[in-house]
């Protein structure tokens, strides 16, 4: 049993390391053309006109999290 479940803990950490490079890989282009700083700092999430500011959903996640 050790050995099955070790099996499966590498291969949940290997499955982590793949989504997370795939995410990594597909999403580099998107912060050669747009700053991270703007990304995160920014208050404004319009794609239609490819404003992307990502601070308002943040600070509602920690808000949730905080308020729970």
């Amino acid at each position: 049993m050790r050995g099955l479940f070790l099996a499966f803990a590498g291969v949940c950490v290997l499955a982590v390391g793949v989504i997370s490079a795939f995410l990594f890989a597909n999403g580099l282009p998107f912060f050669t053309q747009y700053s991270a700083v703007d990304f995160l700092t920014g208050t404004t999430w319009a794609p239609l006109r490819t404003v992307f500011g990502i601070l308002p959903m943040i600070v509602g996640s920690f808000y949730i999290k905080c308020a729970a």
